[in-house]
């Protein structure tokens, strides 16, 4: 390596392939949000439930959101492989933020 700002193109890279499995793992991430200092990813059966539970349909008995959960992986602690997955229900809603765009996320991620 002939500098420290080739390691660290050659860091970042290899932190965005990471990602890049992480994301595109056996269940492909497609909902992202932030909690906290936290960054979580979660499947589209995750994003489902968030939508649901966020907007409920008229239809549905009230104790449903009241129970409903979704899961999600800690992608910050992912890519340091503290793989982590938490639960998350209606009350933790007002917590989180949706990240929208690629472009965000990876900003959030500092990679």
């Amino acid at each position: 390596m002939d500098s420290f700002k080739d390691f660290l193109a050659e860091f970042e890279e290899s932190q965005l392939e990471k990602l890049a499995s992480i994301i595109g793992g056996e269940e492909p991430l497609v909902f992202f949000f932030k909690k906290g200092k936290e960054i979580y990813g979660g499947p589209e059966d995750s994003r489902l439930v968030f939508a649901k539970i966020k907007n409920p349909d008229k239809d549905d008995p009230k104790a449903w959101g009241d129970e409903a959960a979704f899961h999600a992986t800690n992608l910050l602690k992912d890519l340091k492989d503290q793989e982590e997955e938490e639960s998350f229900c209606g009350k933790d809603l007002k917590g989180i933020k949706v990240i929208d765009g690629k472009d965000e996320l990876e900003k959030l991620l500092s990679i």
